[in-house]
């Protein structure tokens, strides 16, 4: 048997998923059903183990179980953003040249222009062969749990690839096995002790890894459940918690940005009594947070805020523990070694590697020859236990020959009042280097030169000399990734 068998046989009565578009719920044995019974039709329409599939949908149910058909027949999937621009994603598609696409009926388009076609999913063959997925019959066994023992998946095998651009705009695409994505899941679940009382409520696009690994496997192997939310947008803070209370959540996953949005938003009543009874952890990734953010919601959710750090190419790296620290991104978890160099920059060794990065213009991809990966960031460890990050290596500012850590400014900025975003870069100045620039915007309107005076003000105060900016820049709308980071290379170019 193997980790994902073992998750299915452990838990065949217990739910596993409740999507709350459709309204269906499925237990581990259904799930196991439906994803067999598809992998058996992907096969017998001719995909084979090891076959690359381009993935463009939304977060549907068919997309959660054609994950888990996946696993079963091996198959390395692609996952593309829906919300891409469609140009852009019909370059890509044209770059990857592959023979099959899973695509929703929302984005088919892209590939054909006959707005006719049956049906909600598809698997698209050689852009010509349109093969419906909607009807595919569940199968029914006699003896559910031989034929999970008796299940053949190469965990070694590539089974997804993350676009990623980060902050520079260049797409990437980062390799993981079936391996890497459980040995970190097991090291996130062994750490925070999450069971199968686990509740998860989840929001996250599933074409990226938090949508995938935090959300989906983490939960599953812990023999939990997964309430499918529709994927998170601007005015989802307004029911979040009518249906978080309503499906018992007691684990969720979030952003910095869509936390505060869940406070600002939320009308729904009982949300303090509910956090004391029943939540047990929330916790927040995928972009760095404040100092004083978390401090504001670590107190309003009574200290059940958890930050963690991680990466696409790691996976999980760092935790918060009960030690209720606000200096760092956590504790490193089990199976993770961490090293500082003398320039501050992160290095990672863990049990959960990629197998590499797929480059684009070459269409292969270039294998790690190495165990130790430069993360690009640069940060300290503190107590040897606990990982503080001080931002981004290519975000350091060179000021009159001085290392410059942005973070340390942004941080200070964060903390007053009326600030929104605010993003410090460098700017090339011939006699310095560079100078300090201050990016921001505010959550309500202000006297640009009255607050930008105050703002100076602070700083001189608060920051050494050498961290003084030259000026600061209201900036109405951030470009952000889309993982919530604000792409400083854009405001470089402004």
């Amino acid at each position: 048997m193997n980790r994902i068998t073992d998750a299915f046989i452990s838990n065949l009565n217990r739910s596993i998923v409740c999507d709350l578009y459709s309204n269906k719920s499925l237990d581990y044995k259904d799930l196991f059903s439906k994803a067999y019974g598809l992998s058996k039709y992907l096969r017998k329409i001719g995909i084979k183990k090891k076959t690359k599939i381009i993935v463009i949908t939304n977060n549907t149910l068919l997309k959660f179980i054609f994950f888990f058909s996946s696993m079963i027949n091996n198959y390395h999937l692609i996952l593309f953003d829906d919300l891409e621009n469609p140009k852009n994603l019909k370059k890509l598609i044209k770059k990857f040249n592959l023979n099959y696409i899973f695509v929703d009926k929302r984005n088919i388009n892209i590939i054909s222009k006959n707005k006719y076609y049956e049906g909600s999913h598809y698997i698209i063959k050689d852009r010509k062969f349109f093969f419906n997925l909607d009807k595919i019959q569940d199968l029914k066994f006699e003896n559910l749990a031989k034929i999970l023992k008796e299940l053949k998946i190469d965990f070694n095998l590539p089974f997804l690839t993350i676009l990623t651009s980060g902050t520079t705009g260049i797409p990437k695409g980062i390799v993981h096995n079936l391996k890497s994505l459980i040995n970190s899941a097991e090291n996130f679940n062994k750490f925070n002790k999450i069971n199968n009382k686990c509740v998860m409520a989840h929001f996250f696009s599933m074409n990226y890894m938090a949508g995938i690994l935090n959300t989906i496997i983490s939960p599953f192997l812990a023999g939990g459940k997964i309430i499918l939310f529709e994927k998170f947008n601007s005015l989802s803070g307004l029911t979040f918690w009518e249906k978080a209370i309503d499906n018992k959540v007691n684990y969720f996953w979030t952003s910095p940005t869509m936390l505060s949005l869940i406070i600002k938003l939320n009308r729904y009543p009982g949300v303090k009594s509910y956090v004391k009874k029943y939540l047990e952890k929330i916790f927040i990734g995928t972009a760095q947070l404040p100092k004083n953010q978390k401090i504001f919601f670590k107190k309003f959710f009574l200290n059940k805020v958890y930050e963690s750090y991680g990466t696409t190419e790691d996976l999980f790296i760092s935790c918060d523990d009960e030690s209720k620290r606000y200096d760092t991104s956590g504790r490193i978890l089990p199976n993770v070694k961490i090293l500082i160099s003398k320039k501050k920059k992160i290095f990672i060794k863990t049990n959960s590697p990629n197998l590499g990065v797929y480059e684009l213009e070459k269409l292969k991809t270039i294998k790690r020859l190495n165990n130790w990966r430069d993360t690009g960031d640069i940060g300290e460890l503190i107590k040897n236990r606990y990982l503080k990050i001080i931002g981004r290596d290519k975000d350091i500012i060179i000021k009159g020959g001085k290392n410059i850590y942005p973070i340390k400014i942004e941080n200070l900025i964060y903390s007053v009042d009326n600030i929104k975003q605010v993003a410090v870069v460098g700017m090339k100045n011939q006699l310095y280097g560079e100078d300090i620039v201050i990016f921001y915007n505010t959550s309500k309107k202000i006297n640009k030169k009255i607050f930008e005076n105050n703002l100076m003000k602070i700083c001189d105060k608060n920051l050494p000399k050498d961290y003084k900016p030259s000026k600061f820049i209201y900036k109405k709308n951030f470009e952000i990734t889309k993982t919530g980071k604000i792409k400083k290379n854009k405001l470089k170019l402004s």
